[in-house]
Parts: structure tokens; C-alpha cells; sequence
């Protein structure tokens, strides 16, 4: 994404670069950046492959590329090179390219794949071993190669480049850009940008797929062992200490082909801040990884998206997007979001965003390194829950609402002392406050729930947790809305109503019948020819809602009667026929369209009407227009 957001950039492997308008979710139009296909190596993973934006590229318009193209003595090179915006910022000029480094392949794999600079304004780039398979050409562990290795340079001073004093190498002992070595294919990966921390992706061989937490002058072990184990068939004869994955997972149950991403720093997904989101290219699946203790890490299966994830792309505001690569079929930007919960919205309780604990240190030692206590959990669904609990201890939350109405609250909280307590509240208005007796003990989890709604509006809100007294352990929160509304402080319009209210039991997918004027007998027909709502009013407010009859009052009923008549007949009802035998009948027969119009005089819309599929939804409910058997009850 361009620093200023507004554009997403596509690097397209055979052709160079284009830009697409970011703002714009339905965008087919493709801009181009830099047409380059004419110099870029078409090989299986080669072409070009990343970019980078100059840390001054505001004053600038410099832009890093990596990518290989076709030259050199193999007729295949890895190029890093700068090139030089347009002053309409629209396009990269290509003849104000500036070679950093060049580098010959000999084969069309394992090339890498990714620059990027880091906070300490250095540029890094990763390097496969260079192919084929079983580290053929012996780079996994040559530091005198950039094969298999991350590098580290100064780009910023030197010409054209400098090597930073605190390389691991810049004393000799291997090449002085090599940063960290033993990667077999590392064609992703991405700093954490609240830590700085590299997190890279590196596609394995036969059995394990890794991901590492990379860092200077450590040795990740390819052409000696792959995952956590020794190599089969390996020549290795490094003695150097090996540098374990962060995660490594098995191709026999998981997939064949990581692809890095990102750690997740939005703010749309509640739960997943500071979760390392990553996927299989080979299967679609994507994960979250996260610290469960010091240096021990795990992975949750988040997505099987079923698409050939070719990369991760992370926007400005810290939410995630990805894209497959589907062999020249048609592809696009996919978004990660939040799904609601069938039981409404879940915010963990180990995910606080800020907090106030009595007691130094992590007590339970897992999941996050602060001073809130945490352990792993065994009620339902797994995870880690707060524990150890004092008096005056607080927890914050920002938690996202996709749409206003009224919510229920509750809260998932265990004891094995009694007598705690605690108050919930939400943008400082409480709205749960609950004493915790002795449940049976401190992993026997009880849900406890608000006596009423709140009315939260669309948008993030700030949630907060205090103890009064202690010994209380939470696992998690739930947001539940029962009703929809238009805004908080207001009323439902009738169309709100209709929609969200009474469709949930009177349309196609809930219990409840019909709703609408008994026309069964001639003075009811001549009534609501004549405008005559008062009949379907009343039925409303003394029969709805079901369970709440006293939910729709008079004037709710009124103003639903209407909006129904309103909504259904495009004229109001101008004949004065009195109904007879001939047009009861109709009652029974597959004529609903004809029925109104002879029977009622109702103009119906029939250019809309016709467009409709039988038995589709039409605000909620089950469009009848089409084909249906009339009943006294329509």
C-alpha cells in the first residue's frame, strides 16, 4: 500500500507493476506503474517479485524493486534496484533506474521474493537457496554466497550501497550483507511493525513447513535439517548451533507451501491484535500463530479459504489482505474480517488493550509477557482466561460493533473462593455488575448476563472490566444483539421494524404465520378497499410480537399497518366492487397477482413484481407475488 493509502500496488510477475484505486473496493481498473516484462525473467518463481518505498519517499519518490531479470552469464539475475517516481506520482520512470546489487541464478526457483525496510532504516532482502531440491548447489550453509541468507544494507549512504558496523559479518567470517542464514525458500516475511521483529515464512522440502522469528547471525539450519529434525540424505558437516522454527507444521496434515503475512495490528477483528496471520499456499488455510509461554509458540487454524495464497498484503490502519495466484485465471484482493458469532460477538479476555494489576509479572506465564495473570483455560472452546485476580485490577477492550442496536451482555467468569465481584461497563456506563460465588471450581466457568439491553451505536467502543473484590477468573465476553435500531437514543422506523423485527419469525426462515388483513368475508374486503387499515392494526398490536405482545403498541401497530400497505401496493385500494362467490374462489387458486388487482383494485408494480423469483425474500420476507396459494389470512 502507498504511504499515504490511497493506492494498493500489484506486483505482476511477467509484467512489472500496476496500481489499482484503494478507496474503491469494486475497481477493475488497473493503472500501470512500471511496464518492465520486456527485461524481467519469466521463469516458474521469478519476474518481479517486491517493492519497496524510500523512507523519504515523500521528499523523493524513490522506490526499491526487487525482482530477476533476464541477463548475466546464466541469462537469470536477482536485480535490487531504485528507480524514480513520476512527478504525477502515476508511473516509475524507467530509465532513472540505479542498480544496488545484481546477483546470478542458475535456477528459476528459490530466488526469494521480499525487501522491505526495517525501523533501523536499513534495507532487507531474503534469499532462497537458489534450487533445485536437497540444496543441490550446497548454499544453505555458504556464507559466501547470498543464497539461503536475509541481507542487511545501508542504501541510505554509500554508493551504492554501505554495510551496517553491526552486521554480524562485517569483520569477516562471510559475506559482511548477510544478516541471519539457513533458509531454504523465505519468499515472504514481514517486520512486526510495533516490534520490529522479522517473521518469515520459508517454504520447506518433504515434511515441514516453517516459520521463523529471524535475527542477527543465527543459522535456521536448511542443507542440514528441515523443521526440527535432521535432513534426509543431507551432506551437511556444519557444526554451527541451529536456530529452531518458531512454528513448524507437517505436510502429511497441515499443507506443503508457506506463505509469510503479517502480525496484526487493525483494529476490525477483535481478538487478533498481535497475532501472527499466516497461510499455505497448497491449501488455503490460514493461521494465527501466538506466544502460549516464552519461546513457545502455537498456531490456530483462523480461514480455509480454499485459495492458492500467493502473498499477504498489510494496509496502513493495520488490516490485512491477501491474494491467490490461480495460473492465469482471474484473481483479486481479499480483505480479512470479522465474522459475527452465531451467539453474537466474543471478545476474549486475554486480548485487553490495557490494564492496572496489583502484582508484578505474568503469575499463569503464558500467552503475553506483561503483569496481567494469565493461564490456558479448560472450559469450552480452549484458549487462556485472567486469573489471579485482586481488587482495584482493571481490564480495557476496544471492541468493534458492526451494527446498532440493542445488545445483551455477558460474562464468562469461575471461582473456587466466592464473594467476588466485579462491574462491566461500556464507554463508562455500567452495564453488568455481578457477584461471583463459589463455582465449583476456578476452571468450572458460569455465564453470567445483564438484566437488560444497551443500545450500542456502529462504530469501536471502550470496554472496561474492574474488580471490586478478587478471586474471580474470566475467559471471555459476549455481545449479543437482540434487536436492531435505527440509532441509539431513537426509535425503530417502521421499515426497521418490518426488516429486522418482524422478520425474524414471519419471514421464510422463522415460525410465525402470516401477516396481513383476513379478507375472508365481503365487509372485511370492503374496508380495505375503502383504506381501511384498522383491522390489520389491531391484529398487529394484539398478536405481535410473539412472547411481547406488549412490544408493538397501538401506534407501532399503526405505523406498521401502514408502512405494510405503503411498502405492498403501489396505489391505494380505488374499487368499489363488492366481493361475491366468484372472487372468494380466488382465494384458493395460484392467482395471487390477479386476486389483488380484480379483487381489491390494488395497483401491484407488475414490472417488479415479475422480476421477483418465487418464493425468494423481499425485506425479510418470502416474496408470494410470483406463485402461491392465497389463504383467508393474505
Amino acid at each position: 500500500m502507498s504511504p499515504n493509502g490511497a493506492r494498493w500496488y500489484i506486483h505482476e510477475k511477467d509484467f512489472g507493476i500496476v496500481w489499482i484505486d484503494a478507496a474503491n473496493d469494486a475497481t477493475t481498473v488497473k493503472n500501470t506503474y512500471l511496464d518492465y516484462g520486456s527485461f524481467l525473467h519469466g521463469g516458474t518463481e521469478n519476474g518481479m517479485l517486491s517493492m519497496a518505498f524510500h523512507p523519504d519517499y515523500a521528499l523523493n519518490g524513490f522506490v526499491y524493486l526487487f525482482m530477476v531479470q533476464s541477463n548475466g552469464p546464466t541469462g537469470m539475475q536477482s536485480v535490487i534496484a531504485r528507480f524514480t517516481e513520476s512527478a504525477d506520482g502515476n508511473s516509475l520512470i524507467p530509465s532513472s533506474r540505479e542498480d544496488i546489487l545484481i546477483y546470478d541464478q542458475n535456477y528459476d526457483i528459490h530466488n526469494g521474493g521480499q525487501i522491505a525496510f526495517g525501523n533501523d532504516g536499513y534495507l532487507y532482502a531474503a534469499f532462497g537457496d537458489g534450487g533445485t531440491q536437497n540444496d543441490q548447489q550446497n548454499n544453505g550453509q555458504n556464507l559466501n554466497t547470498f543464497d539461503s541468507t536475509v541481507i542487511r544494507i545501508d542504501v541510505l549512504n554509500g554508493s551504492p550501497y554501505s554495510i551496517p558496523p553491526d552486521n554480524p559479518f562485517a569483520n569477516g567470517g562471510g559475506l559482511p550483507e548477510i544478516w541471519a542464514y539457513g533458509f531454504r525458500n523465505p519468499w515472504h516475511w514481514s517486520f512486526d511493525k510495533a516490534t520490529g521483529n522479522m517473521w518469515i515464512g520459508d517454504v520447506s522440502q518433504d515434511t515441514w513447513e516453517e516459520v521463523n522469528w529471524a535475527r542477527k547471525g543465527l543459522n535456521y539450519g536448511w542443507g542440514c535439517r528441515e523443521g526440527f529434525v535432521a535432513l534426509a540424505g543431507s551432506n551437511c558437516t556444519s557444526s554451527d548451533p541451529f536456530e529452531d522454527p518458531a512454528i513448524a507444521y507437517s505436510h502429511a496434515s497441515d499443507g506443503a507451501s508457506v506463505t509469510g503475512g503479517y502480525v496484526y495490528h487493525g483494529t476490525e477483528i477483535t481478538g487478533l491484535q498481535n497475532v501472527y496471520v499466516f497461510g499455505d499456499w497448497s491449501n488455503g488455510k490460514i493461521w494465527g500463530m501466538t506466544e502460549a509461554a516464552s519461546g513457545t509458540f502455537e498456531k490456530t487454524l483462523l480461514i480455509d479459504s480454499a485459495q492458492a495464497i500467493a502473498t499477504f498484503g498489510e494496509a496502513n490502519n493495520g488490516e490485512l489482505y491477501l491474494m491467490p495466484f490461480n495460473f492465469g485465471a482471474p484473481s483479486g484482493i481479499y480483505k480479512l474480517e470479522p465474522v459475527a458469532s452465531q451467539n453474537g460477538i466474543i471478545v476474549q479476555a486475554e486480548d485487553y488493550s490495557d490494564f492496572f494489576d496489583t502484582s508484578p509479572g505474568n503469575t499463569g506465564n503464558a500467552y503475553r509477557n506483561d503483569d496481567v495473570d494469565l493461564e490456558a483455560t479448560a472450559d469450552s472452546g480452549g484458549g487462556f482466561n485472567v486469573g489471579w485476580t485482586a481488587a482495584t485490577e482493571w481490564l480495557t477492550y476496544q471492541v468493534d460493533i458492526p451494527t446498532t442496536g440493542e445488545y445483551a451482555i455477558r460474562v464468562r467468569v469461575a471461582s473456587n473462593a466466592g464473594g467476588g465481584n466485579y462491574d462491566l461497563s461500556i464507554d463508562a456506563v455500567s452495564v453488568l455488575t455481578n457477584t461471583v460465588g463459589n463455582t465449583g471450581g476456578w476452571q468450572s466457568f458460569i455465564t453470567q448476563s445483564s438484566t437488560g439491553t444497551t443500545c450500542l451505536s456502529a462504530g469501536t467502543h471502550n470496554m472496561r472490566l474492574d474488580f471490586l473484590e478478587g478471586d474471580i477468573n474470566v475467559n471471555w465476553y459476549q455481545l449479543e444483539m437482540t434487536q436492531q435500531t435505527n440509532s441509539c437514543g431513537g426509535t425503530q422506523t417502521p421499515a426497521e421494524k418490518y426488516g429486522t423485527v418482524c422478520a425474524n419469525c414471519h419471514g421464510p426462515d422463522g415460525s410465525g404465520g402470516s401477516v396481513g388483513v383476513p379478507i375472508n368475508d365481503p365487509n372485511t374486503m370492503v374496508n380495505v378497499q375503502n383504506g381501511d387499515l384498522v383491522q390489520l392494526a389491531q391484529y398487529i398490536e394484539a398478536n405481535m410480537p410473539s412472547g411481547n405482545v406488549t412490544g408493538c403498541d397501538a401506534s407501532c401497530a399503526s405505523a406498521m399497518a401502514g408502512y405494510i400497505s405503503g411498502t405492498l401496493w403501489t396505489n391505494p385500494p380505488n374499487t368499489t366492487e363488492v366481493p361475491g362467490p366468484r372472487q372468494l374462489s380466488l382465494l384458493t387458486r395460484y392467482e395471487f397477482r390477479n386476486t389483488l388487482a380484480d379483487l381489491l383494485g390494488i395497483s401491484v408494480d407488475e414490472q417488479a413484481v415479475s422480476a421477483f423469483p418465487a418464493e425468494n425474500k423481499v425485506h425479510g420476507f418470502d416474496n408470494n407475488a410470483a406463485l402461491n396459494v392465497i389463504t383467508g389470512r393474505h
